[in-house]
């Protein structure tokens, strides 16, 4: 069931310069599982380890590198590469649950792999798990379902300078899929070349509320909504001092999407260079289920924008009480309203202090 390489329960063991490959589990940490204590890992790799049970077996296994249930487990300068999780919840490489409060520094994520389940072609984290990333690397993870790089369910993860680099979810989220009071803090984390079949190309959030502080997120792609950043269903996330150039969502919100209310806080912000195939080339805004969105965006320049219909920098159904203050929308591109597809008579709250086209609003 778990644990075919390595299993350490209630441990603190350390583990150095070891290479950790090609075992099997049918549950869950087919290289190392972990269950409490708190094991210490340095200059370790996982590699090639599979899991391959049964989803109706084994609703709520994954980790093919990897499972932390409970515990403190510490990794440092490791490397968890082609990891495979078949018909289990989640975790091509880790899997933190139950309380993990697991620490990952200096490790590369590698070409690993989860199918069916949740997703989380990297990592998944679940049941209030709060692991702390620093200098991690998600690069090339894919999954048939949702979060090419991490899915976090219910749990709470803190990363500081990661890198999320051409993930794959093919069901949504390229890089992270955070549902269920997931309010994940990313800082100095930077975005390049995610891609989904479906919605956020980056990141999509569900019922959660990250805190996104100077990140920086380019060339990722939707083939939905949400070229970037994907938002929906009582998201109330706080974006800060970051950049979104060059990225791509073949419907709505080339760079960031709002739907249902969701409530962003967008401050300091450069949203530059982003394409949507239908409505709003940098944000898009809507209501849905008779609840509408409000943000609050301060401080933002929206240039150089596209839109294929209409809102080259930005649309907004103005359903909500949507606010602008202190900012540029100015040379975005669309057949129609090439700055803002907004109703002219919400402009009165809106806006204070924003230049849109040659116009400005005081």
């Amino acid at each position: 069931n778990h644990g075919a390489g390595i299993y350490s329960y209630n441990s603190y063991a350390t583990f150095s310069n070891c290479i950790i490959r090609e075992n099997q589990a049918s549950s869950g940490g087919a290289g190392m599982n972990n269950t409490s204590g708190g094991s210490h890992l340095n200059r370790v790799v996982f590699t090639a380890n599979v899991i391959n049970g049964t989803f109706s077996q084994n609703p709520n296994g994954g980790g093919a590198g990897m499972r932390n249930d409970g515990g403190s487990a510490n990794v440092t300068d490791s490397y968890f590469i082609a990891n495979e999780n078949s018909t289990n919840q989640g975790g091509g490489a880790i899997r933190n649950e139950n309380s993990s409060t697991a620490l990952f520094r200096n490790v590369v994520i590698k070409n690993n792999y989860s199918e069916n389940g949740d997703g989380g072609g990297g990592m998944y984290n679940s049941n209030g798990s709060e692991p702390t990333l620093i200098n991690v690397s998600f690069i090339s993870n894919s999954t048939t379902n949702q979060g090419g790089a991490m899915y976090n369910d219910d749990s709470k993860p803190k990363l500081y300078n990661c890198l999320f680099f051409e993930n794959v979810g093919d069901g949504g989220a390229g890089a992270i899929e955070s549902d269920g009071g997931s309010d994940m803090e990313l800082t100095y984390c930077r975005f390049i070349g995610n891609t989904t079949n479906g919605d956020g190309g980056a990141i999509q959030n569900w019922q959660s509320s990250p805190t996104i502080d100077s990140c920086y997120f380019e060339g990722n792609q939707a083939d939905g909504d949400g070229g970037a950043v994907f938002n929906y269903n009582n998201c109330s996330p706080w974006i800060a001092n970051s950049t979104f150039v060059g990225n791509d969502a073949a419907s709505n919100g080339g760079a960031i999407y709002n739907r249902r209310n969701c409530n962003p806080i967008l401050t300091n912000l450069l949203i530059y260079d982003n394409d949507a195939g239908n409505y709003g080339g940098g944000i898009y805004t809507i209501m849905s289920n008779s609840e509408p969105c409000n943000p609050v965006a301060t401080n933002i320049t929206i240039t150089e924008n596209h839109a294929g219909i209409s809102g080259g920098g930005a649309f907004d159904d103005g359903a909500g009480s949507s606010k602008l203050r202190n900012s540029i929308l100015f040379n975005n591109d669309a057949p129609s309203n090439e700055d803002v597809d907004a109703p002219a008579a919400s402009a009165i709250t809106a806006l204070r202090y924003v230049i849109i086209g040659n116009d400005f609003y005081s």
